[in-house]
């Protein structure tokens, strides 16, 4: 076996170990996006989050069925406008009282036979403030990513993974629910009031 192959083999073990922890999510999509909501509102009302109520009901949807069938239908959950680009101001999306702010999407998959929801999918980004971390050099945005089924990420193993600061660095990843990385967005990954490195 090849130093490459060894290498990707080792890499989709990794993977096959973090899809493989259970998930703990309501029944339909409708039900989460219930949870959602219910954590921001709540973030607001612990000034925890900036955003009013309303502009929490303005940027959080829960698009029609882009595929249903008689016993499927898959949900898109949107927290704030797609960005990828990085262009769009921090009212347009979730803000911190530090300045960090964050937005992100979530696909499921609504079985009715088994009255079970599958998480497909999420992408959520947080931004940090310039010289957030006492540097021009630190990190800019943390994305966690889990990517499609058949995605091209998972023949590398990392269909679930971050992003830390850079769109082409990727490293491996835990699998969490919506509300786990959610409460990590709005309580955790905070700016260190006086840096390490300073």
């Amino acid at each position: 076996m090849s130093e490459n192959s060894a290498d990707r083999h080792c890499a989709i073990a990794l993977q096959d170990h973090i899809l493989a922890r259970p998930r703990d999510l309501p029944k339909t999509a409708k039900a989460l996006f219930k949870q959602l909501k219910n954590t921001l509102v709540q973030a607001t009302n612990n000034d925890r989050l900036c955003n009013s109520h309303n502009e929490i009901c303005r940027l959080l949807r829960r698009e029609p069925p882009n595929h249903r069938s008689t016993d499927r239908a898959v949900y898109e959950l949107l927290g704030g406008p797609r960005d990828f680009k990085r262009r769009l101001p921090s009212d347009a999306m979730f803000a911190r009282p530090d300045g960090a702010c964050f937005n992100f999407s979530i696909t499921v998959a609504e079985h009715k036979r088994e009255n079970t929801l599958n998480l497909l999918a999420y992408n959520f980004e947080i931004r940090f403030p310039d010289n957030a971390f006492g540097s021009t050099h630190g990190p800019r945005f943390v994305r966690f990513d889990l990517n499609l089924p058949e995605h091209n990420n998972e023949t590398k193993g990392l269909r679930c993974h971050l992003h830390p600061g850079h769109d082409d660095l990727q490293a491996p990843s835990a699998l969490m629910t919506p509300i786990e990385i959610l409460d990590l967005c709005i309580y955790g990954l905070a700016i260190p009031q006086k840096p390490r490195a300073a």
